[in-house]
């Protein structure tokens, strides 16, 4: 027997709530969190107030709807390979840090975003208890769960048995995702200044980074 498809309210629902995140994203982005309103939001996606409140009760339930599908399509794709990866721990962070790559050169654009709404996240997320994150992310995977997989078992004898694992660790992730928010505001004008593109940049930067913390890598 075939499987009933969803009710037409529900998918009319499901495609309002993708209308709204959309619209919201593009104005997020071009305006900045602190100028969008609830009444621009509504505007935005064609809607009354009343309407946009009977999905998200404030802007930043918008905002953090926005951030969980994003990280909800990355995370599916990301997190099975990683958790089924057998290499060593120089091959996990070669892994994670080329994943995100790959997600700049397929959107860079979603970058911008991450880019206005990585205030929010870091209020959200230092919080004691992390109650306001919970609240609004659930109990979805973060980068706290990256971290807890890329340091398993760290000194195999792949990377340098110097590094603390949690401190370089933590600083590749964030080292890297702070280039990819900065990167689609300057991509330009290192095209004109240096020929350069962003993805050049950012693809001898994970070279660089990579070859940094690799048992291997010659010292002169």
């Amino acid at each position: 027997m075939a499987p009933k498809e969803p009710h037409k309210y529900v998918r009319h629902s499901e495609s309002q709530r993708t209308l709204i995140l959309a619209r919201a994203e593009e104005l997020f982005v071009q305006r900045g969190v602190e100028h969008v309103t609830m009444s621009d939001l509504a505007a935005a996606a064609g809607m009354t107030r009343a309407t946009l409140y009977r999905y998200y009760e404030n802007k930043e339930r918008v905002l953090w709807a926005i951030y969980n599908q994003q990280i909800d399509v990355f995370y599916r794709t990301f997190l099975p390979q990683l958790e089924s990866q057998a290499g060593t721990t120089y091959e996990r962070l070669a892994f994670y840090l080329h994943l995100l790559l790959d997600l700049y050169r397929k959107d860079p654009d979603s970058f911008r975003f991450w880019d206005v709404f990585f205030q929010t996240y870091q209020e959200a997320t230092t919080q004691p208890g992390q109650k306001v994150y919970r609240d609004l992310h659930g109990d979805g995977f973060g980068t706290g769960d990256v971290v807890r997989l890329l340091t398993r078992n760290f000194h195999d004898g792949s990377v340098k048995p110097e590094l603390d694992p949690v401190p370089t660790v933590v600083s590749l992730i964030y080292g890297t995702l702070i280039l990819l928010l900065y990167l689609p505001k300057c991509s330009d004008s290192l095209s004109i200044k240096y020929g350069l593109s962003g993805r050049q940049l950012l693809e001898f930067y994970l070279d660089a980074l990579l070859a940094s913390v690799r048992a291997d890598t010659p010292r002169r």
